[in-house]
């Protein structure tokens, strides 16, 4: 895509002047006005005709151009025969139809040709300027001529053998025709889940996808099956078969390409914009860690970190690349911290792959991943714990009646330990732990930590649910209903930012969106973004709306920022 886009004011060839004469298109729809435009655009001589202007229109031309339906272009090859000189070049430009269609002409002694832009063309003005197109000839002289009138035409000519035109026009059905159907299959998929405008939804990750893909051809590959994730393909497959069985075999054949895509990258590290990318290097103790970073260290160059518990997710990615651009060295730490779990969570089932892991690391740009195991990181006799008070620890998630202070009593050491191992100049977090990210950064003022501590927008998935490693265990239903948390987020933003001062009264508007999505939160609450205090109103501060509750076995959060000074905060 990126490709095309640079080489699409490419300059015509400086010899097709001297090469082309009198051009005849035969056909005045889609393909052959576009074809007509472009060559009257670039001086050539043309004449149109339809069906019944064959003879009148190819008589006296040097090269006729058959832009008909291919069911008719023998038809119309038969026509031209009577009425052409042996020295006239006749061509199509069907992608599916080879040079046999142009026996008749080709008996007459014309050389021929086939010249097919490699583009959708929804009406007969469509620019052509930039198109890859397909050519072959009968003849070098045919090929040379099918190239000369591409490169005149503003396109970009690439040769197919004749005898492989059926590979070549799979391949572009894959691409193309396939591929609507596929992005056809997904928004029926989600209109069924109960997904409003579902194209529209889809538009951005389609977009998206075909960008990475043109940047990054199979590296761009992420999902379940790139991170190992069975039990997610289990999930699909399963939510397939109940609502749409019809989908599950496509499905399944394209999972299976997909995994050998994902060995694949595994595997052979990939180019990306001529520097290849490689697993990063795994240190398992801090001696490692530190040896590793010493030289960058000593040539003062700057460390970035950035925590995780693995299982990685478009938004680990984003902070690792954000790492990438900011810093000279980008560490990621791999550590699931018993010491942030409850009694009654799921230390025991969190999701866990570290190969696929420290692939996704490695092609985001982290060099060093610190996957330390837990006796490491808290051996027998460990004594000490880092606590933040200041009223941080103990509302919303802390709240006694939630996971408790001892939840982020965890969160605080493991991080205090991380920042002394890596001794970054930068750490990275993410908005969607709101809290988490202002009680780490109060941490490292006070205990005077020499890292600067940013926190990045939540990365969302394309219906709005906040990226997170525990999304997997929403089965399709409880998917569905995970949505209402933005949705509710957005209504109490909205709320303010059309003038309602009451956090009370914007925040009711938000129970609402819940209560009709069927989740019961834990809290939906208004509290000062720095300080975490309760606030009444919405003023000049900045206030941070955040949100818990748990669908079936997951337990999800998000937050929304809004700052009416400035506009709302990106979240």
């Amino acid at each position: 895509m990126r490709e095309l886009e640079r080489n699409r004011d490419a300059p015509a060839s400086t010899e097709a002047s001297s090469e082309l004469g009198r051009l005849a298109v035969i056909g005045n729809g889609r393909v052959g006005g576009s074809l007509a435009h472009a060559a009257r655009a670039a001086g050539l001589e043309v004449r149109v005709g339809g069906r019944g202007q064959v003879l009148e229109a190819v008589r006296g031309s040097d090269i006729v151009l058959i832009c008909v339906p291919d069911r008719a272009i023998a038809d119309v090859s038969r026509e031209i025969a009577q009425a052409i000189d042996v020295t006239t070049y006749v061509g199509h430009v069907s992608g599916a139809s080879g040079l046999d269609v142009l026996r008749p002409a080709m008996e007459r002694g014309a050389p021929t040709f086939s010249l097919h832009p490699l583009q959708t063309i929804p009406e007969p003005t469509t620019t052509l300027l930039g198109v890859p197109a397909a050519v072959a000839g009968s003849t070098p002289a045919a090929t040379r001529i099918a190239t000369t009138l591409a490169e005149r035409l503003g396109l970009r000519p690439f040769e197919v053998p004749d005898d492989q035109r059926a590979a070549y026009h799979a391949a572009a059905v894959l691409a193309s025709n396939f591929l609507i159907a596929l992005e056809e299959t997904a928004a029926d998929l989600l209109t069924r889940a109960g997904v409003e405008d579902a194209r529209a939804v889809l538009t951005p990750l389609v977009l998206r996808t075909a960008a990475n893909w043109s940047d990054t051809g199979r590296a761009a590959l992420t999902g379940p099956i790139a991170r190992g994730d069975e039990t997610t393909v289990a999930r699909h497959r399963a939510a397939l078969r109940a609502m749409a069985p019809e989908f599950e075999p496509l499905y399944d054949a394209l999972a299976e390409r997909t995994r050998a895509l994902a060995t694949l990258n595994r595997s052979q590290p990939h180019v990306e914009g001529g520097t290849q990318v490689s697993t990063p290097r795994i240190v398992r103790t801090r001696e490692e860690l530190r040896a590793a970073l010493a030289p960058a260290r000593g040539e003062g160059r700057t460390i970035g970190l950035v925590p995780t518990m693995g299982f990685l997710h478009e938004g680990h990615l984003s902070l690792i690349q954000a790492a990438r651009e900011r810093c000279d060295v980008v560490v990621m730490s791999l550590f699931v911290n018993p010491t942030q779990f409850g009694p009654r969570e799921d230390l025991a089932a969190y999701p866990r792959d570290e190969a696929s892991d420290v692939t996704l690391a490695g092609e985001a740009g982290a060099d060093l991943v610190y996957a330390p195991d837990t006796g490491h990181v808290y051996p027998p006799d460990f004594a000490t714990v880092v606590e933040v008070g200041g009223g941080l620890t103990d509302v919303l998630c802390g709240d006694p009646a939630r996971r408790g202070s001892a939840h982020f009593r965890g969160v605080t050491t493991v991080v205090a330990k991380l920042l002394n191992a890596v001794g970054p100049d930068v750490a990275f977090f993410g908005q969607k732990d709101a809290q988490q990210a202002i009680i780490v950064r109060r941490m490292a003022r006070d205990l005077e930590f020499p890292v600067e501590i940013v926190v990045l927008p939540t990365v969302r998935e394309p219906d709005g649910l906040a990226m997170s490693s525990r999304n997997v265990y929403l089965q399709p239903d409880e998917r569905v209903r995970a949505r209402g948390l933005n949705r509710a987020l957005a209504a109490v933003s909205d709320a303010a930012r059309s003038g309602e001062t009451s956090t009370a009264r914007a925040l009711a508007l938000g129970e609402k969106v819940l209560a009709d999505a069927g989740i019961v939160p834990e809290y939906l609450e208004a509290r000062d973004a720095e300080t975490l205090a309760e606030v009444e109103r919405f003023d000049d501060r900045r206030v941070l709306v955040a949100v818990a509750a748990r669908i079936g076995s997951a337990r999800l959060i998000d937050n929304v920022l809004i700052d009416l000074s400035h506009g709302e905060d990106p979240a």
